[in-house]
């Protein structure tokens, strides 16, 4: 058996206006998204958009307002393989972001 890690993806802020690579899932891995948390770094946020790019699909995840300085906590469980990116999107002000998942060596079908 191999132990399963849990570690940070990605960290980081957008700027209103800005999208943003979070994370890219490597090759020859099975990516499971834990943890998501999305902040209002400064005033309040219209949107803040956490979605996956899957080739030619998006896929949103979270897509909501943000008061200023509100900290917003998913537990999503999702998926990825090889090639899908996680992306933050960000209206209004700026987005800070922190994602925690694990690699899983293999690909699952």
């Amino acid at each position: 058996p191999v132990a399963v890690r849990t570690k940070r993806l990605g960290k980081g802020s957008v700027a209103a206006g800005g999208d943003a690579l979070a994370y890219s899932a490597p090759s020859g891995e099975t990516v499971i998204v834990k943890d998501i948390r999305l902040y209002a770094s400064g005033a309040a946020v219209s949107r803040a958009i956490l979605y996956i790019a899957s080739g030619a699909l998006n896929i949103s995840i979270v897509d909501r307002a943000l008061a200023s300085g509100e900290v917003f906590h998913e537990l999503p469980w999702v998926v990825l393989l090889p090639g899908d990116d996680l992306r933050v999107a960000s209206a209004g002000a700026t987005t800070a972001y922190w994602i925690s998942g694990a690699e899983l060596e293999g690909l699952a079908n």
